[in-house]
C-alpha cells in the first residue's frame, strides 16, 4: 500500500477565462482524480468541464472502488449529465468536453480517457504509459504518417474525435487491467494547454529534480512560459506523487499547490539519459531535451462528427 500526495496547476494562459477543471477525492481508502479542458469556440465550454468534474466525482463517491465499472459508468455519467443540461438550455446544445480520470486504492491503479487531455504514468523516473490522443494528429501518428512528436504543433492538432457531450453514449478509453503502484510511482493528469509546451524528456528531467508534486508541476509551469505565445491556451495538470503509506493528502495551499513532506525522491539509477544530458543526481531519473517539430498540413477524413479543441 502506498499513500498519495498530489498538487493541481491550472490557469487562464492567454485567455480571457480558464474553461479548465479539475477536482479530487477520498473516500473510504480510494481516490479519484479527474481533469477535464472544455472544448473552446464553442458557448459553456467551462460549464461542460465543470458538470464532466462534478459528475465523476459523484459517482467515485457514491461507489469509491478502483474498477473499470466504476470507471465506465463514470464517463458515461459524466455525457448523460452533460445531455441533460443541453436539452435543459438550449444555447448550451454544442457545449464539450474531454476528460481524463486517474482511480486507485492504494495498491492498483486504473484510468480513463476521452479527447485529448492526457495522463502519463512514471515508474522510477520514466514514462512508462502515455494515454493516446482521440485527435486527427494521433490518428495520422497511429497511420505512419507523422511521429508521435510531431502530434504536439500538427496543423490539426486541435480537432478532436471523441469528446464529452455527444449525442451518442461515451466511448472513452478504458484501462481494463489495473496498475500495481509501488513507492516513487508517478502520475501526471494534463491539458494539451500544458503537454504541448512541456516534452516528454522534460517531463522525466524536471521530476529529476523535484522532491514534491508542486514542486515538480512549478519546473514544468516555468518551461512552458518561457515557450508560450502571448495568447496560448489555458493549461491544467494535476501531480500525484506515491509514498510510503502514511495516509492521503489531497490538501492545496493558497498558492495551487498540496503541500507535501516526507517524499524524498527516487534513487537515479542512470546518470544520464540516453542522449547524454546530464540530469539532477540524486532523485528522478534522467531526462533529455527534445526538438519539436511541425509538418504542412495533411487532408484526412474521418468517419463521425470532428471537434474542434
Amino acid at each position: 500500500m502506498v499513500r498519495f500526495e498530489s498538487a493541481t496547476l491550472s490557469r487562464a494562459g492567454g485567455r480571457s477565462r480558464n474553461e479548465d477543471r479539475c477536482g479530487s477525492m477520498v473516500c473510504d481508502g480510494a481516490a479519484c482524480w479527474v481533469l477535464a479542458d472544455g472544448l473552446g469556440g464553442r458557448v459553456g465550454g467551462e460549464i461542460a468541464a465543470q458538470i464532466a468534474v462534478d459528475a465523476v466525482l459523484a459517482v467515485f463517491r457514491d461507489d469509491p472502488r478502483c474498477s473499470a465499472d466504476v470507471l465506465e459508468r463514470a464517463m458515461e455519467e459524466a455525457n448523460s449529465a452533460l445531455q441533460r443540461e443541453q436539452a435543459a438550455e438550449p444555447r448550451l446544445a454544442q457545449m464539450r468536453t474531454t476528460a481524463v480520470v486517474l482511480l486507485s486504492d492504494g495498491s492498483s491503479a486504473l484510468w480513463a480517457h476521452l479527447g485529448d487531455s492526457r495522463l502519463y504514468c512514471l515508474q522510477d523516473g520514466w514514462i512508462v504509459h502515455r494515454s493516446r490522443d482521440h485527435s486527427v494528429p494521433q490518428s495520422l501518428c497511429d497511420g505512419g504518417r507523422i511521429t508521435t512528436e510531431e502530434i504536439r504543433f500538427h496543423p490539426d492538432r486541435n480537432r478532436l474525435l471523441r469528446a464529452l457531450g455527444n449525442a451518442s453514449k461515451a466511448e472513452p478509453a478504458l484501462a481494463r487491467d489495473a496498475l500495481l503502484v509501488g513507492e516513487g510511482d508517478v502520475f501526471l493528469l494534463c491539458s494539451d494547454g500544458f503537454w504541448e509546451y512541456v516534452t516528454e524528456t522534460e517531463m522525466e528531467a524536471d521530476l529529476a529534480c523535484a522532491m514534491a508534486p508542486g514542486e515538480w508541476l512549478d519546473r514544468m509551469e516555468d518551461r512552458l512560459l518561457r515557450s508560450v505565445a502571448a495568447d496560448h491556451d489555458n493549461y491544467s495538470a494535476i501531480a500525484v506523487f506515491a509514498a510510503a503509506d502514511r495516509g492521503m493528502n489531497l490538501g492545496e495551499s493558497s498558492a495551487g499547490f498540496a503541500p507535501a513532506s516526507g517524499v524524498k525522491g527516487r534513487v537515479v539509477k542512470r546518470q544520464r539519459s540516453p542522449a547524454g544530458w546530464p540530469v539532477c543526481l540524486g532523485f528522478g531519473s534522467p531526462g533529455s531535451l527534445a526538438v519539436r517539430s511541425a509538418v504542412g498540413r495533411e487532408q484526412i477524413s474521418f468517419g463521425g462528427e470532428v471537434y474542434a479543441d
